[in-house]
């Protein structure tokens, strides 16, 4: 159980994600102990911080803007947990993806195939 001082938030670049987030996860990280601060999109997060986060850098297939092609969304994205940060999305796209390709090379970062979340 994490201590009930611990804050949390997740980020996700698409709207979409936010509304599938809020109504799947919120509730479990409650339950574990969590004090989900917030869920949001990047934007959404500027000048918040959290002690961890969840960062969902997955896909979809909608039109519109990539916002994982700004960087300073990314640079956002990835400076509002203070303690620890966990990034989910497919490792193929991250590869691709120039702004997180390098942190695929880090020691501190472990990849799993498939973490099955949400269904």
């Amino acid at each position: 159980m994490v201590p009930s001082l611990a804050s949390f938030s997740v980020i996700c670049a698409y709207k979409p994600q936010v509304d599938l987030i809020k109504s799947k996860i919120t509730p479990e990280l409650k339950a574990a102990g969590f004090k989900t601060e917030k869920v949001g999109t990047i934007d959404s997060m500027q000048g918040y911080e959290t002690d961890f986060g969840l960062l969902s850098i997955t896909k979809t297939n909608f039109s519109g803007q990539n916002y994982l092609e700004d960087s300073r969304r990314i640079n956002v994205a990835l400076t509002r947990a203070r303690f620890g940060l966990i990034i989910f999305g497919k490792r193929d796209e991250v590869r691709e993806n120039p702004h997180f390709s390098d942190l695929l090379e880090l020691p501190c970062v472990r990849c799993a195939d498939s973490l099955p979340i949400l269904k």
